[in-house]
């Protein structure tokens, strides 16, 4: 029972962590706009950065990605004993990214999740995780489409989990993280839904990238 109330917990205080909205608070706090109502109308990083600039699209970016790393790393360890940590990461990872795409505070509509999800596998599996980062970053480069970028990364970062295995952060600190097989197994589906749920929140991207009409981070030359 203590543990079903532990879980809980973890999983509440994950979802409501990554349900800040970051982008529509920057938006509000220091320039006095609703993000929803400006650019794309989304609350993430790309479009603080074209809409406010590079500094607040920068920071946006960074404390998402906080957002989805910190419950993941820290949590689970502060709420589990020695040896029976298990899925618990996994789990606060998917409620990291469920309280960022369907955030409380605004109505359940929230961010594309990519941010946060970067967030959740630097701390579940690092080296598939810069892989995966590096992939979105010469997508990006080569074409100015950061939606391309994160479609592409996510595809990516699931190929990446299901031919190596995960080496939780964790293990590089010395910190307890049981690597036994359905945890593994349990990280290499998380990597798969997140990647469809990067598919289904571009869905509107990527028929404007088939039409043509997408915008590019940066107007090409």
């Amino acid at each position: 029972m203590a543990d079903i109330f532990k879980l809980a917990i973890l999983i509440f205080v994950s979802y409501f962590l990554g349900a800040i909205p970051t982008g529509f608070l920057v938006g509000k706090i220091f320039f006095g706009k609703d993000i929803r109502r400006e650019g794309s109308k989304n609350t993430g990083a790309t479009n603080v950065f074209r809409v406010f600039g590079p500094l607040p699209g920068i920071a946006v970016l960074v404390i998402d990605v906080l957002k989805g790393f910190l419950p993941v790393f820290f949590i689970p360890e502060m709420l589990f004993p020695m040896g029976a940590l298990g899925n618990t990461p996994v789990l606060a990872g998917l409620a990291c990214v469920a309280g960022h795409n369907w955030t409380v505070f605004l109505d359940f509509k929230g961010g594309k999740g990519v941010a946060t999800s970067l967030g959740v596998f630097l701390a579940l599996a690092p080296l598939q995780t810069v892989l995966a980062a590096s992939v979105f970053a010469l997508v990006l480069g080569l074409t100015g489409y950061v939606s391309l970028g994160s479609l592409t990364a996510g595809v990516a970062l699931s190929v990446f989990l299901w031919i190596s295995p995960a080496l939780p952060l964790e293990k590089y600190f010395g910190l307890n993280f049981m690597l036994i097989q359905d945890v593994q197994l349990s990280i290499k589906i998380i990597g798969s839904i997140i990647a469809l749920l990067v598919f289904y929140t571009h869905r509107t991207n990527i028929n404007r990238l088939l039409e043509g009409k997408e915008n590019r981070l940066w107007r090409k030359k």
